[in-house]
């Protein structure tokens, strides 16, 4: 369980250094540029250096970090960590959290209504699923994982279209995490969901 832990941890690490390279670039823009990209050899458009991370990873950490401070309601510490890393004046801060950040006073969830408001109701990216699978990795329990997916998910992107994604992608961690099958997992989660079209 801890090697799946570690992985799936590394996973986003890993695939974070290897996609900062065509973020932002179209299929053909890469094509043109890069061919195919199987290794990790920065630049893009944060030139970032090879095995650098984004910010995909970074609050990935906090979100972990959080957990780790207060497993029971991990959501304030969270916070507190998304604005440490805000601190370090990062390459790059999603264009949904920067705006919750800035409308940031003391309550998460009003932060990210009003950033909602202030996007023309446009604050369904993925800048909550890229940050969320601490939550699935930490507890034991679906429940307790599909109630903090939301609530974290509510922090800066108060569509619920961002949080019914992390809620699919978590779902899907849990059961591989559980010795299922990822392929049956992907397809027995999005049954019935606007995703399931796309994915048939």
């Amino acid at each position: 369980m801890l090697d799946r832990i570690l992985g799936g941890l590394f996973g986003v690490a890993i695939g974070d250094a290897l996609g900062a390279t065509t973020e932002f670039m179209s299929q053909k823009e890469i094509e043109k540029e890069h061919g195919i990209v199987d290794d990790i050899i920065g630049g893009g458009c944060w030139d970032v250096l090879p095995g650098e991370t984004t910010d995909d990873t970074a609050m990935t950490i906090a979100v972990a970090k959080g957990i780790i401070t207060n497993r029971n309601n991990p959501i304030d510490d969270m916070g507190k960590e998304f604005l440490k890393w805000k601190n370090t004046d990062p390459k790059d801060i999603g264009i949904t959290i920067r705006v919750a950040f800035d409308r940031f006073n003391g309550n998460w969830f009003e932060a990210a209504k009003s950033a909602h408001d202030y996007l023309d109701g446009k604050s369904a990216g993925n800048g909550s699923l890229m940050r969320c699978l601490p939550i699935a990795l930490a507890y034991p329990k679906l429940d307790k994982i599909e109630e903090l997916t939301i609530a974290h998910s509510k922090m800066t992107h108060y569509d619920d279209l961002a949080s019914e994604a992390c809620i699919i992608y978590n779902r899907i961690a849990f059961r591989v995490l559980n010795n299922e099958d990822l392929k049956s997992s992907i397809l027995d989660e999005i049954k019935n969901t606007r995703y399931e079209k796309k994915c048939s």
